[in-house]
């Protein structure tokens, strides 16, 4: 009797969870929601959200008609908080349109969100957070900018403030027009980034399997920690400093003044000549 006890609870509990999952009806209705003020957003769930600025903070519904009222908007403590309360299958459509009016602080999207600024994003301080296999496209200025990077993740940016700084972990990709008096970038196990653009001061810390290409980032000054068999590319008119250890690769391009710090391991250190960029 028990040895079967298993098996049929197996056999009951999976069509029990296809059973929850809310199929859309396809025939698509567009509804607007009038928000309280709000000054973060927080997406999940397999939604496609676009992000502008105007007089009255809104979220515009553009979904199945027996999917609006399982998906979820909410505003706590400031934070807009948009999640679907229920699984869906075979919806039409699951976009939204997100109205602010304040300047943003923050935006985290998960799952399998896909994010994006409808118009030029303006804001003082601002982060990102894009986890899971979400993506977010944006034109953003602001003062200071961080973008956090998690799992499978990918982003699009064109970044123009006082100081930005990334940090890419697992497996997340970014590809990033950046122009700012000051860049720091973390990169962990195999995060990659793609980065162009015009900056002063230079950051970059590698490790594990990562990688960075720079090639076409132009940076007066720039630091470089390299550890473990990351591959660097990196971009300096005027002074670069180096640390490389492990089996880590650092491709320089211009003609800097060199100074080497650390140097261990197998780590090996090249010059080479420009090819074409990324947005060219």
């Amino acid at each position: 009797m028990y040895k079967f006890l298993p098996l049929f609870l197996l056999l009951f509990v999976v069509p029990s969870n296809a059973q929850d999952k809310l199929k859309g009806s396809r025939n698509v209705k567009t509804e607007q929601y009038d928000l309280s003020t709000f000054h973060s957003i927080k997406v999940s769930g397999e939604l496609e959200v676009g992000i502008l600025k105007g007089n009255q903070p809104m979220v515009e519904i553009e979904a199945d008609d027996n999917l609006h009222d399982y998906i979820l908007t909410e505003v706590l403590d400031g934070v807009l908080v948009i999640k679907p309360v229920k699984e869906f299958q075979k919806a039409k459509r699951q976009e939204l349109r997100i109205t602010f009016t304040d300047s943003l602080k923050s935006i985290t999207a998960e799952d399998e969100v896909e994010i994006s600024g409808l118009q030029d994003i303006y804001s003082g301080d601002l982060s990102l957070q894009v986890k899971d296999k979400a993506r977010a496209y944006f034109t953003i200025k602001a003062r200071v900018f961080s973008l956090t990077q998690h799992d499978d993740s990918k982003s699009e940016l064109n970044i123009n403030s006082e100081k930005a700084r990334f940090q890419i972990n697992k497996s997340s990709q970014v590809e990033a027009l950046v122009n700012s008096p000051a860049f720091e970038i973390d990169l962990y196990e195999k995060g990659s980034a793609s980065i162009e653009g015009e900056i002063q001061e230079l950051q970059v810390r590698a490790d594990q399997s990562s990688k960075f290409d720079g090639e076409n980032l132009s940076s007066s000054q720039a630091e470089v920690l390299a550890q473990g068999d990351c591959e660097l590319k990196i971009n300096v008119t005027e002074t670069l400093r180096i640390h490389a250890t492990g089996d880590s690769e650092i491709e320089i391009y211009n003609e800097p003044k060199i100074e080497i710090l650390e140097f261990k391991g197998e780590a090996s250190i090249s010059k080479k000549e420009f090819s074409s960029g990324l947005f060219k």
